[in-house]
């Protein structure tokens, strides 16, 4: 039998299809793989049963004072990767038949970690992975137990192997030594390989020069390789698509293109159903979709959900238990789930919920709720299972299973025994850092290479059979280039210097780039008419991408090494007057670089009364609130679609940012002035315990106790002082959250003070807010305050206090800052009261002219858009735009450009 060895699956199917051209018998083409498995069938070698991962875990955890000790249990997952990849690094470069060896005088660290990981190889049992271990099986093997020869033909520039392929390799070799026949396909492959004499001039330069030593002794410009600047990869995609469209009409078959792709990259799913789409076959990689495992996130959620119920079963995370009854695999359907979402955000507990639906009597969805509340001790597998058999599971098992889940679970549960004497709160953390869902690979039906398909070639493969014209996708920054050498723990310094006290060859930086032009050089020399580079210029998030470094050995091909200039070379798709259609030769020099035209956009006019659009169920007209009408101030597109509902229903990720500082901040000061405990901090401890509780569950898990202790200290150092001030100045609590109505500009309005006190026939309306001073005082002195004389002129019209006995104004507990419309006094320790610079009238005049203004536009149906200049005239003024503009992104979208002043350019 004659073997033919191949780098990897492509170059092995042209190597097949080449030899049956020339019916050639007997002869086998494989990688290293399929060499073994043919071994062990010739030889009737008994099959392995080992799991290398796993012992390699087991011995892991176990180990005691190696490198690893303390930091696997911060990130056992990432760790134990680490370990695993430098441990397979060691093993590669290890020969047939030799083991591991510790390095006797240990002089720097990296010999120390070394040691570390050759003590953990002989605990595993020196173990080898499963092939090094089927060739060390066949290597003790007598030649005359094989039930026949194996001829191994073998092309070394196609290769770098390992020390142990080496070794099996130069024992066949010597072996059974190539016969005629044997020389004969060699020599028929070699010839193959060779460039074609039909190249085009420039194709030739490339493919010659390329990573060679000598420089270029007169510029060119190549007209049969072009690289073409695309605005991100789906366009990249759609210009590759219509460029073969276009060779397809002009009669080129397809069995003469081919199309590269980057490993890693999204292209290798978008595009070949982007050419299914177009009705183009593709040859070997198939259309496929990626899916997310919803089913490993369920068991993480229900992981964390449990854990969470262990420290403390009176916590409901609402983001962890929304994500769980949102999966898909939940018996009911997706809005179903999203309203179970809403109550859990609404603070509604887990009983409530369950009552909430006994009555609609949907016993299955009860069923599942019952199932995952009833959370009982620490049997987390006998729970995980009960839900488990509730699901439901599509009916292609390729997407989710039963099967699936219970063997995730089983895996989960045989992890114990390596966490002995670990409670099951640190055992649980251990598992659910080890379960990272990810999107897998649905793959298509459709798995081999078919006829009159377009052949992908992935950037790590051989690329052996000639082509007309060739598509080099993704050239971008990262891909078409040597890989690092930096494996596991080490970095490429430390392996060379592990090299000489080792005794092997550990150092791979040479062989990277080795094998990096072996397989580029592949690439290019394989095609006789043109070849088209492509790379985006920006992701999807918008980050800026940068050109693959292999640009310049493409240019040191052209261009002379004191003019290199690789930019030069580049073509962009958006400078061109029209996308380039296949095979047209273009003069990069004679590129009309035009400016794009900025399309002007005009106020919306919709025709009809605005204002009375949005109405109560009885259709009276909503009222307005001083957020609403601040909204309306700045950005009356932002007013009209949160009037409207259009608002994202988006989960926020759990955090302690501002709003919910002041959300907890408010209800301890309601607490705190309701009648009973006014004018003491006595039970603040206990108020802030039922205000974290009403507030914000999440804040009593015990990875939160810095931020809820320093947020804590944060507000009793803010209400100490105001309680003194008001015990000082008289100021008794009339009502807390008090809900204020009335009517001013021909609208009805309401609100909800957080506080109103009283002072004999006075009044005094505070709002309390989680920030500094300065931007409030900004506001007020530039004439821009809004929602103080909103309460003052609605606790007017609701209690007949007369207009000048009713005082308002800001707390501000970041500063400990009183800011009020009327003179300041005060000798309070501790507190600062502000002294305006405008009258009380004053200080709303410029807000009350500009809500006029709106209010007339939007009774007109006019909806003024913001400018680009907005958010910086806002800011002038001490007025935030990002509840109006990030919470709203249509409003960022539909900005009109400023303006231009007489006289600029």
């Amino acid at each position: 039998m004659y073997f033919v060895l191949s780098p990897d699956n492509l170059s092995a199917h042209w190597i097949r299809k080449i030899l049956a051209d020339q019916i050639n018998l007997n002869v086998m083409v494989g990688t290293m793989t399929s060499l073994l498995e043919t071994l062990s069938r010739l030889y009737l070698l008994p099959k392995l049963e080992t799991n290398f991962s796993k012992e390699l875990k087991g011995q892991v955890i176990g180990s005691k004072n190696a490198f690893w000790s303390r930091s696997i249990g911060v990130d056992e997952a990432n760790c134990l990767a680490q370990i695993e990849a430098s441990l397979l690094h060691m093993l590669a470069a290890l020969p047939i038949g030799r083991q591991l060896k510790s390095i006797s005088n240990v002089e720097s660290r990296e010999q120390c970690y070394y040691n570390d990981l050759v003590r953990l190889h002989q605990s595993m049992g020196r173990l080898r992975p499963i092939e090094q271990a089927r060739a060390e099986q066949w290597f003790v093997c007598d030649a005359s137990q094989s039930l026949g020869a194996v001829n191994l033909v073998f092309i070394p520039e196609l290769f770098h192997l390992d020390a142990w392929q080496s070794d099996l390799v130069d024992k066949l070799l010597l072996m059974n030594p190539l016969d005629e026949t044997g020389n004969a396909i060699q020599k028929f492959l070699e010839n193959a390989l060779a460039v074609p004499v039909s190249i085009k001039n420039d194709l030739n330069d490339l493919s010659t020069r390329l990573f060679a030593k000598s420089l270029v002794k007169k510029a060119s410009l190549p007209h049969n390789c072009r690289i073409i600047e695309c605005r991100d990869n789906f366009q990249e995609a759609e210009i590759v698509v219509a460029m073969i469209q276009e060779a397809l009409s002009k009669n080129v078959s397809l069995d003469d293109m081919a199309v590269v792709l980057p490993i890693g990259s999204d292209l290798l799913q978008s595009f070949p159903e982007l050419l299914n789409r177009a009705g183009i076959l593709t040859s070997n990689i198939h259309a496929s979709k990626r899916i997310f495992a919803w089913d490993e996130q369920l068991i993480r959620d229900l992981l964390l959900y449990f854990r969470s119920s262990c420290v403390n079963d009176s916590i409901v995370v609402p983001m962890n238990l929304a994500a769980i009854v949102t999966n898909c695999l939940m018996p009911w359907s997706s809005s179903f789930g999203q309203g179970l979402a809403d109550q859990v955000f609404k603070g509604k507990s887990p009983k409530d919920i369950v009552e909430s639906f006994q009555t609609r009597g949907n016993t299955e969805s009860i069923e599942m709720l019952e199932a995952i509340f009833k959370v009982k001790g620490e049997d987390w597998r006998s729970w995980l299972n009960g839900i488990v058999e509730k699901l439901h599971y599509p009916k292609d098992s390729r997407l989710f299973s039963k099967q699936n889940l219970v063997a995730v679970i089983e895996s989960i549960f045989l992890q114990d025994d390596l966490y002995e004497g670990k409670s099951t709160v640190e055992k649980l953390d251990l598992v659910i850092a080890q379960i990272q869902p990810r999107s897998r690979l649905l793959e298509n039906t459709t798995s081999r290479f078919v006829k009159n398909g377009l052949l992908l070639i992935k950037e790590s493969e051989i690329q052996l059979n000639q082509v007309q014209h060739l598509f080099v996708m993704g050239f971008n920054q990262g891909a078409y280039e040597p890989g690092s050498s930096d494996v596991g723990v080490f970095p490429q310094s430390s392996w060379q210097k592990l090299t000489c006290p080792t005794g092997l060859d550990l150092d791979t930086s040479l062989i990277n780039q080795q094998i990096f032009e072996t397989c580029f050089r592949s690439i290019v020399s394989q095609v006789e008419s043109s070849i088209t580079f492509t790379f985006s210029e920006q992701d999807f998030n918008g980050e800026s991408l940068n050109v693959s470094s292999s640009l310049l050995d493409i240019a040191l091909c052209f261009q002379t090494l004191d003019s290199i200039a690789p930019e030069m070379l580049i073509q962009k798709v958006g400078e061109m007057d029209n996308p380039p259609p296949f095979l047209k030769q273009v003069d990069i020099n004679s590129i009309k670089r035009t400016a794009p035209v900025e399309k002007q956009r005009t106020d919306l006019n919709l025709g009809q009364d605005l204002i009375n659009l949005s109405t109560n169920s009885d259709g009276t007209v909503r009222p307005e609130s001083p957020s609403s009408l601040e909204r309306m101030m700045i950005s009356p597109l932002a007013w009209l679609l949160n009037r409207q509902g259009l608002e994202s229903n988006g989960w926020a990720i759990e955090e302690l940012d501002i709003l919910l500082k002041g959300t907890i901040a408010h209800k301890i000061f309601e607490y705190q002035f309701d009648g009973i405990n006014k004018h003491s901090v006595n039970n603040f401890e206990s108020m802030y315990q039922s205000a974290i509780e009403a507030e914000a569950e999440f804040l009593l898990l015990p990875q939160w106790r810095l931020e809820r202790v320093q947020l804590k200290h944060e507000i009793l150092k803010a209400i100490v002082p105001f309680i003194d001030w008001c015990t000082e100045k008289g100021w008794k609590i009339s009502k807390t959250e008090e809900h204020l109505r009335g009517r001013l500009w021909d609208l009805e309005l309401r609100g909800f003070a957080d506080a109103v006190f009283e002072n004999g026939n006075k009044r005094l309306v505070i709002d309390y807010k989680k920030s500094g001073s300065s931007d409030r005082v900004k506001r007020i002195n530039s004439g821009f305050e809004l929602q103080v004389l909103l309460y003052r002129e609605m606790l007017h019209q609701q209690s007949n206090v007369e207009k000048n006995n009713i005082e308002g104004g800001y707390y501000t507990l970041n500063d400990t800052t009183l800011v009020l419309d009327t003179h300041a006094s005060t000798n309070v320790e501790k507190i600062i009261q502000v002294e305006l610079e405008l009258s009380q009238h004053n200080q709303s005049a410029q807000s009350v002219s500009k809500i006029k203004n709106r209010i007339d536009q939007l009774r007109s149906g006019i909806v003024e858009l913001n400018t680009d200049d907005d958010e910086s005239f806002w800011k002038e003024y001490g007025i935030k735009t990002e509840y109006a503009f990030n919470d709203y992104p249509l409003v960022g979208l539909f900005m009109k450009s400023t303006p231009k002043q007489d006289g600029s350019d």
